[in-house]
């Protein structure tokens, strides 16, 4: 005799026979209560077993594509992708020519140490964001051309996972996504920050992607630059920077050495004047296109919950 449910310790299992008849008693009550539908139950149950049919199918295609997918060379996916963009009018400029420099700087794993091609697995189990922080942080390029290698990477990343269907996932500007709930956006800073002398830049860099409170970048001091982890030792604990921009303090450093030294000093080496900022702040700000006005304060601040759901102040 059934006994409704059976189960061992505290795991229980309901009796299957009896589920279903429950369930189609209360699914039934439920379409009742929604009036004309009820009379819609033969179509309703029918593409519901249709619907259970055609994704079960899916699934067992997914997984045949998904053994398929790990057998593409990275190489292909990138001919793949460039052919498709042949009819735009820049195609040579915007996409082939940044692919190819990134083949010359060999920042794309297309074949490993056994001159065997990768394929798009190095992808699924990687990701595409190591590539990303390389491409910043690569010597060689302006920061022109680097936003404009990003960009198009990230083109093809997020292709790549369209075709994919997402099994291979898409890459996310790194830069952009540590800065995406600021007050300035990223094209205002891209814009306001050649207009800076190097080490008033680099402060601004410390201010707008890690968030670093004023004090501690203008009595930080070369010891705290940390090479292995690319971070910064501050009161509050370490601070991990773009690599990037730790590449950019470093090289900065370099003909300044000194564990105790600070990292920026004024004419006299002396620790840098807040007005000084300021003022360096303003004049940059009168250089740029976008004239916006920023200051070491308005790159730490954040959007308010209105800005981040993008509604305006009259809604």
């Amino acid at each position: 005799m059934a006994t409704g449910k059976r189960g061992i310790g505290r795991v229980t299992y309901e009796d299957p026979k009896k589920a279903l008849r429950g369930f189609e008693q209360s699914w039934e009550a439920n379409l009742r209560l929604l009036g004309k539908v009820a009379g819609q139950k033969g179509a309703i149950e029918e593409q519901s077993a249709l619907f259970r049919k055609r994704a079960d199918e899916f699934e067992q295609q997914v997984g045949g594509f998904q053994e398929f997918l790990v057998k593409v060379p990275v190489l292909a996916a990138i001919r793949t992708w460039l052919e498709g963009k042949l009819s735009e009018a820049q195609w040579k400029e915007r996409y082939f020519d940044n692919i190819t420099r990134l083949f010359q700087k060999e920042l794309i794993p297309l074949i490993d140490s056994r001159g065997r091609l990768i394929m798009l697995e190095y992808f699924i189990e990687n990701g595409h964001r190591a590539i990303l922080e390389e491409i910043r942080a690569t010597e060689g390029w302006t920061a022109f051309e680097k936003e404009e290698i990003v960009q198009c990477y990230v083109a093809f990343s997020q292709s790549l996972a369209r075709l994919s269907h997402n099994l291979v996932p898409d890459g996310i500007d790194p830069d952009r996504e540590r800065v995406r709930n600021k007050a300035v956006s990223y094209e205002t800073f891209i814009d306001f920050i050649p207009h800076l002398s190097e080490r008033d830049a680099l402060i601004a860099k410390l201010l707008y992607f890690c968030d670093l409170p004023m004090e501690a970048i203008l009595t930080l001091k070369q010891a705290a630059l940390n090479k292995k982890s690319y971070s910064i030792q501050i009161d509050s604990g370490p601070v991990v920077v773009p690599r990037h921009l730790f590449s950019e303090l470093v090289e900065f450093t370099k003909d300044s050495p000194g564990a105790k030294k600070l990292v920026f000093t004024n004419v006299r080496g002396d620790q840098v004047d807040r007005t000084h900022l300021n003022q360096s702040f303003t004049r940059a700000c009168e250089k740029s296109v976008r004239k916006e006005k920023i200051t070491p304060g308005t790159l730490l601040k954040v959007k308010s919950d209105r800005e981040c759901l993008g509604l305006r102040d009259s809604e």
